[in-house]
């Protein structure tokens, strides 16, 4: 994964199959692929000379963490 223009870019194939099927994700790939799309409006491009498929989603704002203090 990686952010340049205000985009994060990420490979679906590796972010599928080294991390969703690892944590016991049950959808089928294209479906995810389609929510992705669907939810994150990421588009699919295609970079490099081997054409990789990445996605692409604008970039997230950060949250701002609040702490609590305890007395």
């Amino acid at each position: 994964m990686w952010t340049s223009e205000g985009n994060h870019h990420f490979v679906f194939d590796r972010f599928y199959n080294q991390f969703l099927i690892r944590k016991r994700w049950d959808v089928p790939y294209s479906r995810t692929a389609q929510m992705l799309k669907e939810t994150c409006n990421c588009d699919d491009k295609r970079i490099g000379k081997e054409r990789i498929s990445v996605f692409v989603v604008k970039q997230f704002d950060k949250k701002k963490m609040t702490t609590i203090k305890k007395n």
